[in-house]
């Protein structure tokens, strides 16, 4: 038998973890201790942590998109503030216009001099 890891790992990757967890349960690859079943566990692991470490990217891209996100709402929040402010100048100065022109009415009225 040889004792190549990877042509083992090999083997395990085309059984697929359950089949070897089955097999290392059922110890087809001989004692826990043997060479054969130690290198399933390590296979194993590897699978784990290599569901752990794409599990870890998955939530740090979710986490960068999301203040990507929050950083795009700030930025649209902060533009509809600018907005907000200058239609707010734009009225302000359009009612001082309409009190200039009512004072103006009032006073041709008063003064006789008619629209």
């Amino acid at each position: 038998m040889s004792k190549d890891p990877e042509l083992h790992f090999s083997e395990f990757a085309a059984a697929g973890e359950e089949q070897v967890r089955r097999n290392v349960a059922g110890k087809v690859y001989g004692q826990p201790d043997g060479w054969k079943a130690r290198m399933a566990e390590e296979w194993l692991r590897q699978r784990n942590a290599e569901r752990i470490d794409a599990s870890n990217s998955t939530q740090i891209d979710l986490q960068r998109r999301s203040t990507e996100a929050a950083e795009s709402a700030a930025s649209s929040a902060r533009k509809a503030n600018r907005i907000a402010k200058n239609a707010n100048t734009i009225a302000k100065t359009a009612v001082i216009i309409a009190i200039v022109a009512i004072a103006m009415s009032i006073i041709g009225l008063v003064a006789g001099q008619g629209p």
